[in-house]
């Protein structure tokens, strides 16, 4: 995992952890793809190391959450939008669920990504 966001040990630190959950790696690499998905895959171009102290912050505090949101959440996305049991009938309106639901993640972590400037169509390179 070359240009890391976190390490293992700022995830411990950050939840106040003993144990680092197994699937540790696996949900970072998932996070970090939701991550540079979310941000138009500019922190890659430009380089982690070369955004500003506060945009790192923030996207250390998204990669946190959006790690944690996968271990609590998993990675699948619920497509399915109405279903019936006998002769119940049960239809989840998709036009009320947050930016944040339709992307699969968590609301922090995509409030955070926002803060950074990193996710907007009008974003301008140095």
């Amino acid at each position: 995992m070359n240009d890391l966001y976190i390490t293992r040990s700022d995830y411990a630190k950050y939840w106040e952890l003993e144990d680092i959950p197994e699937d540790f790696k696996n949900n970072y690499v998932l996070a970090k793809e939701k991550i540079n998905s979310v941000t138009h895959n500019r922190i890659v171009a430009l380089g982690f190391d070369k955004l500003t102290d506060f945009q790192k912050e923030k996207i250390k505090l998204a990669m946190f959450h959006q790690i944690k949101f996968i271990e609590e959440n998993g990675t699948e996305e619920n497509d399915v939008s109405s279903y019936s049991v006998l002769d119940i009938s049960i239809s989840v309106d998709k036009n009320s669920q947050s930016k944040a639901q339709k992307l699969h993640m968590s609301d922090f972590a995509l409030d955070q990504l926002q803060k950074t400037g990193l996710c907007t169509n009008n974003f301008r390179w140095r």
